[in-house]
């Protein structure tokens, strides 16, 4: 997604119904928070880790995770967005690691109510006017798998962002 465009240009490229869900989203009461300390990071890891047994597919287990977030941390570009239900419980979560003014979306969890409240179209959106305020210029969503993952993919099409094939994708820790 270019993150050079207006808010108003980037809203207006979001699909129709991604835009009625968000729209729908921003009703609800719902509370975005930015947790930069790791206050939230035995929930995250453990909702992923959860979630990842579940779907079945294959991440990096919690010690490297843990690795990753303090690398990012320390150079200041890790991001961590929740979606707080109206009794301050976390229904869902994305995190993101930036790096030469792009921002990349690293991981998320949703809970069924976070699903249900579109929680991840309100994160997402969430995310990218803090990018875009704070001077980033491309947010890249990361692989899409539409045979083996296809509601992921259309989630991520739904954006309206241009797609890019990768040969090979490379994070490294400094």
């Amino acid at each position: 997604i270019d993150l050079t465009k207006s808010e108003e240009l980037l809203r207006k490229e979001l699909q129709s119904k991604w835009r009625n869900q968000l729209n729908s989203a921003e009703k609800k009461s719902l509370r975005i928070v930015t947790d930069y300390n790791g206050l939230y990071d035995d929930f995250l890891l453990e909702a992923y880790k959860q979630m990842s047994t579940e779907k079945e597919f294959d991440t990096l287990n919690n010690y490297q995770i843990k690795l990753l977030f303090k690398a990012y941390r320390e150079t200041n570009n890790l991001f961590v967005f929740l979606a707080l239900n109206q009794f301050d419980e976390p229904i869902a979560f994305k995190v993101f690691i930036g790096f030469n003014k792009s921002i990349i979306y690293l991981m998320g969890w949703v809970s069924v109510e976070g699903r249900s409240d579109n929680a991840p179209k309100l994160l997402l959106w969430n995310a990218i006017k803090h990018f875009k305020l704070h001077g980033f210029l491309m947010f890249d969503l990361g692989g899409m798998d539409p045979i083996n993952l296809p509601g992921i993919a259309k989630f991520k099409q739904g954006l309206g962002g241009s797609t890019a094939k990768f040969i090979e994708r490379l994070v490294s820790i400094i």
